[in-house]
């Protein structure tokens, strides 16, 4: 059973820039998934955070993005490139990296004017805000997924170590069987030699007995003169 993420319905109508009425209309329709959950005496409305992120990745991140990065263009002052360094001003040039060297660290920085411009330009907090909490949303789903799949990857070996063990189990009460039917058919095999002896043995006195019974017997007078 896959397990939900969930997202409260205010949290998810944050970060979707939703109102929450409007929000619960679209679970009501179905049109956004989600689930009514019993929460104290009330029930409440909560969103698939699956849902939340996609709607986040597919649009809401990029119009928050979009609106971000204008605000975040500054402007760069160029610096013009110097000549490289030739045989004839080589000595100037160490001078006035000596120089640059020796000189004393700045300790305190003055804000400019073009300082506070840059400050301005940068996006309100709360814009940052929800492009992290939108980026944690979306983490959170996909670290969930991973989740799942390795869940589901245990679950399966589980399953397989499960079958496996049945088929050991199966193959020998096969073995065992197969030594008794063995033994049976020794047992039964003894038997019948037994018998195929008794019956030799029987045949044989039948047939001395029949020759005895067919031999020609003496009469009285050659019992008595013995001829």
């Amino acid at each position: 059973m896959q397990i939900h993420p969930l997202v409260p319905m205010r949290k998810a109508a944050t970060l979707l820039g939703v109102e929450k009425d409007q929000l619960k209309a679209k679970l009501a329709s179905g049109e956004i998934k989600g689930e009514q959950r019993r929460v104290g005496s009330k029930d409440k409305w909560f969103v698939y955070a699956s849902e939340v992120s996609n709607r986040i990745d597919t649009e809401r991140l990029p119009e928050l993005m979009k609106r971000t990065d204008g605000q975040l263009a500054l402007e760069v002052e160029t610096v013009p490139e110097a000549d490289p360094a030739t045989l004839e001003n080589l000595d100037t040039f160490f001078e006035e990296a000596r120089v640059e060297l020796a000189a004393p660290a700045v300790q305190n920085v003055e804000v400019t004017p073009e300082f506070t411009e840059v400050k301005a330009g940068l996006p309100a907090p709360a814009d940052f805000n929800q492009v992290f909490e939108s980026l944690t949303v979306v983490f959170a789903q996909r670290l969930s997924d991973e989740y799942q799949k390795v869940l589901t990857a245990e679950q399966k070996a589980k399953t397989a170590e499960t079958r496996v063990k049945a088929a050991e189990q199966r193959a020998k009460a096969y073995e065992e069987n197969i030594k008794r039917l063995e033994v049976q058919r020794d047992e039964a095999q003894f038997l019948v030699d037994e018998r195929n002896s008794a019956i030799a043995e029987m045949e044989a006195q039948v047939r001395e007995l029949q020759q005895q019974l067919t031999a020609k017997k003496p009469t009285f007078w050659q019992k008595f003169f013995g001829t």
